[in-house]
Parts: C-alpha cells; structure tokens; sequence
C-alpha cells in the first residue's frame, strides 16, 4: 500500500484552509484503511509556518533558550539536507548537528511531529521503520511524545516510551515493532500510565542523543545524524479536529525536557 507522506510539497504553500483540508481528506483516507502507512521522506523542503529549516518540527537545545542548555557550548541545530555526510544516495534528508557540553548528561535531538502538532491515535501501529546514519557509533534513542499529562512529567526525568540502537556513519536500516516499545531499562518507578495510552495520544516521533561518557560529563563532544527517512506502518485512525480557538499549526513548543537533577536525564 502506498504510504501518506507528512511533508508536503511546496505547491500548498501557507494556506491554513488549503492544507486544513489537505488533511482531513488524509484523515477520511486513513479511516477507511486500517492498515495505512504514514511517511516521512524529506524529498521537498516544507514551507509551512512552525517548521524548523525546512522541516514541521521541534529540536532542543533551543538555542534562543539557556536554560535549555547545559553550557554556553551545549546546542543543536536541525535542517532539511540536500548534500552533505550521512545522506544516502543523494536523498536530501533531517539532519542534526550537535554539541554536547556538560557534567550532567547532556543530550540532543528532534521531533517530527504530526499536522497541527496534534495527537494521533497509533494503537494500530504496527511496526516504525526509518534509515538513520551517525557521524559515528552512538546509542541512539526513538521514542514517543505524548500530549499526556501524566507522561510529559514523566519525560522531566528522561522516562519515556521508545527504543534504543547502536547507529555508525555506515547506516542502518531500523524496523522496530510496536511490541518492542518499552521504558528505560534503568527505571524502577513506572509513570501511572499504559502503553495504549501514550499511544493514543501520540503527537510527534522523537529521536534523542545523549553523553555516553563516564560520569555523565561530555566536554564538546560533537557530531551529527542524519535520518533519510521514517514510515509508520499499519496506522488507520484518524486525526482529531482542532480545538476551539488554536491557531492553524497548533502549539509546536520546543521539548527541552532534560533540566532536572535526575542523573539518569537522557533515558538510556
């Protein structure tokens, strides 16, 4: 089954009416195929309103935010690529440059979020498939952004639903199944919320890097990753109609999550 890509041409510009009704019609499509696939692939540079270089959404640190960064030298930046390392075969791509600084696990990443940035249910999600490549070999981390209360308290101590790998400048080829979802294997206290739960209220995909030196100290470690592409299989559903009052594009709030004094910030 062909799958609905998430990054749209440039040919629907910044009408909120236009791509609005884009969307519902995606939404009546997905309704009716249980078994649709979403996709990013990055091929156009999205030009809506709320990107970030060329791409809907959100990375930290901010860098018009210190108190999302750990040092003056702690930050990120997030772009739509056409050329350049970790690319492949020429296929333009989601890059994030990064600088990790800090005594106490700094960490780096993006989220690509769904329209409006609003919630999708993926209880039918089958598996997540996605290329990534790394400038070189680091544990890197998938997870789930949930608008629920519950879970966003949760993500302030780096507890969050996902998966980690090991990824190098060669690339892999990632196929995770939903059943292979879980938290943080150091945690012992699970947040009062179910799998389903988080799943339902899904609103962006989150890929996290962190300091794997001893201690939780990285003094300018730096590099990049690059993610070619993202499918999700097996969604169906459907997505909500905006709230009353909210802009066209939603809350698309930059995630800084990693503030608190939990030595176990980044959920590895």
């Amino acid at each position: 089954m062909d799958a609905q890509r998430l990054n749209l041409e440039p040919r629907f510009g910044h009408s909120c009416t236009v791509t609005r009704s884009f969307w519902i019609g995606i939404g009546l499509l997905l309704a009716s195929a249980s078994w649709a696939d979403l996709l990013w692939d990055f091929k156009s540079f999205d030009n809506r309103p709320g990107t970030v270089n060329g791409i809907y959404a959100y990375s930290y640190p901010n860098p018009t935010d210190p108190q999302s960064q750990k040092t003056p030298f702690h930050k990120a930046s997030f772009e739509w690529a056409n050329s350049g390392p970790g690319l492949t075969k020429g296929n333009p791509g989601a890059r994030l440059n990064f600088v990790l600084d800090g005594k106490s696990y700094p960490s780096a990443g993006f989220g690509l979020m769904f329209p409006d940035a609003q919630p999708l249910d993926l209880r039918s999600l089958q598996s997540i498939r996605l290329h990534l490549s790394s400038s070189k070999t680091r544990k890197i981390r998938i997870s789930m952004s949930s608008a629920n209360s519950v879970y966003k308290n949760a993500l302030d101590t780096g507890v969050d639903l996902g998966r980690d790998t090991v990824v190098g400048p060669k690339g892999v080829d990632w196929v995770i199944p939903t059943g292979n979802l879980s938290w943080p294997s150091w945690v012992t206290d699970l947040p009062a919320i179910s799998e389903d739960e988080v799943l339902s209220s899904t609103y962006a995909i989150q890929l996290n890097v962190s300091c794997q030196a001893p201690g939780g100290a990285c003094d300018k470690d730096s590099g990049w990753i690059v993610l070619d592409s993202m499918r999700l299989q097996g969604v169906g559903g459907d997505w909500p109609a905006p709230p009353q009052g909210q802009g066209c594009f939603g809350d698309s709030t930059e995630l800084s999550k990693f503030n608190s004094g939990n030595p176990k910030q980044n959920g590895l």
